[in-house]
Parts: C-alpha cells; sequence; structure tokens
C-alpha cells in the first residue's frame, strides 16, 4: 500500500483516524496525570488534618518513631514551627 497510489479520500481518513488516535492517547495521559495529582492533594490534605487533631508535638513523636522504625532515624529531632 503506497500513498502515492492512494485516492485523496483514502490519505485523508487515514490522517484522521491516526491523528483522532493520537488526541485520545493524550487525553488518556492527561486524565491518569490528573488523577495521580488528585491523590496526592488528598494524602496532602489527609495529612494536615491529622496534624491538626493530634497536636504538633505528637505528631513528632510519631514521625520520630516511624522513621526509627524505617531505619532512617539520625539521631536529629525535627522542630516543627
Amino acid at each position: 500500500m503506497n500513498l502515492r497510489n492512494m485516492k485523496i479520500g483514502a490519505r485523508l481518513n487515514l490522517l484522521i483516524a491516526l491523528l483522532s488516535a493520537l488526541l485520545m492517547a493524550i487525553g488518556a495521559y492527561g486524565v491518569y496525570g490528573i488523577s495521580q495529582s488528585n491523590e496526592s492533594a488528598r494524602t496532602i490534605y489527609e495529612s494536615n488534618v491529622t496534624l491538626r487533631h493530634i497536636g504538633a508535638s505528637d505528631f513528632r513523636h510519631i514521625e520520630t518513631s516511624r522513621r526509627v522504625s524505617d531505619g532512617h532515624h539520625s539521631g536529629v529531632d525535627f522542630a516543627f514551627i
């Protein structure tokens, strides 16, 4: 199938099909990116709400305990403003 031998209507249909497929792929990628952004925003919101409910001193204890259990404790306590 040579493009030079195709009629102009067939070439236009092929072009429209390729561009439609590209448009759908870009749209799907955009929807995926928005869902990832939404999940990140939800995580940030939930951690901020948790911080306000338990207080900064309790959060510092929880965060230090988590770092120690993960093996990432450097011996430095983090201060919150």
